[in-house]
């Protein structure tokens, strides 16, 4: 699936100005030579048509037998044995209150599934997809991680601990890592609650695999085994403290599993709105307007700062850089 993605993405960044990297050293370039900068939308024209061509292409040659021949079936998700069990709940003012667990989106998680409700201490075991979800529902989650990491992006869901709330730093500069718990850990034998887990090691356990088994138990009440997977949420400084840990037989990070900010989400879209209405009524050029918007999101606390340099792509950057002064050389020989 990641190469009709990769497609698609190129194929989108024909459309606009902001679309790509490319065009805007080319309208800065246009600039340089004839004083006239492109418009946000001056290739929509030409994007466009191209982009219904290579949609209409992808569309074909995904179903081809004849251009892929040699089709393997993916890898489900049962084949990973770590069935993490986690919990999650229906926040106040949550836009899943008052939908169907079907239309929530809960019912047809590929890799996830929903085990059990708890609504005021009375569990429903045998959950319909008709059931409607109510404001403070602890929803009981059983799933492998790539399922449970987008379980955290749903808007209106947040993990059943508060703990979360108590570590150090902003959640955004947070991330998910897996933990295997060592049989030298001090909490073996203790319940998650017991051992206090945020307080010594300044991360909050999520979810617990066990070996397949499927843990029934709230997170706070299951009793930590060797062997047991955690999956935590913790500032980056976790894993460089805890790989030369005793406690944790290994320590790894989940690659895109960065806690999403749903409360800033109104902030980044008017930031991005604004970009756009500049550019396109040429009110500052682009690279103005778009150093100010990124300025704007790192202000705001759309980003944090660390987060923002690490999305710099310096190959990209050095790679036109370096194309200028072959061009250059070119032009002029």
């Amino acid at each position: 699936i990641l190469m009709p993605m990769n497609d698609a993405v190129v194929l989108g960044g024909l459309c606009t100005l902001i679309g790509t990297s490319t065009n805007i050293v080319v309208s800065g370039l246009l600039n340089e030579k004839t004083g006239r900068s492109l418009g946000m939308f001056d290739i929509t024209w030409l994007g466009v048509p191209l982009l219904i061509v290579g949609f209409a292409y992808i569309l074909v040659a995904s179903k081809s037998q004849w251009l892929l021949k040699d089709r393997r079936p993916a890898v489900s998700a049962g084949d990973d044995p770590r069935e993490y069990s986690l919990e999650m709940v229906v926040e106040s003012g949550s836009p899943l209150a008052g939908r169907t667990i079907e239309q929530a989106g809960l019912r047809g998680l590929h890799g996830l599934f929903l085990m059990e409700v708890d609504r005021a201490g009375h569990v429903r075991a045998a959950v319909e997809p008709t059931e409607r979800l109510e404001e403070g529902d602890r929803l009981v989650f059983v799933g492998v991680v790539d399922s449970v990491v987008e379980l955290q992006k749903i808007r209106g869901l947040r993990p059943a601990t508060d703990q979360v709330f108590q570590l150090d730093g902003p959640r955004s500069e947070r991330t998910l890592l897996e933990a295997v718990v060592s049989n030298t850990c001090p909490l073996v034998g203790r319940t998650i609650r017991e051992g206090q887990f945020r307080s010594t090691y300044d991360a909050v356990i999520i979810a617990v695999a066990r070996n397949g088994e499927r843990l029934r138990k709230k997170i706070g009440d299951i009793i930590l085994q060797p062997g047991d997977t955690l999956l935590l949420e913790a500032s980056p400084r976790f894993l460089k403290r805890q790989k030369t840990n005793r406690d944790f037989y290994l320590v790894s990070e989940v690659k895109g599993a960065k806690p999403p900010r749903h409360d800033l989400a109104w902030i980044a879209c008017t930031i991005l709105v604004a970009m756009v209405l500049a550019a396109t009524l040429e009110l500052v050029p682009m690279v103005a307007a778009a150093l100010v918007a990124a300025a704007a999101m790192v202000a705001t606390g759309c980003i944090g700062p660390n987060e923002a340099r690490k999305s710099i792509e310096w190959e990209t950057l050095l790679l036109i850089a370096a194309s200028f002064g072959l061009a250059q050389a070119i032009e002029k020989t």
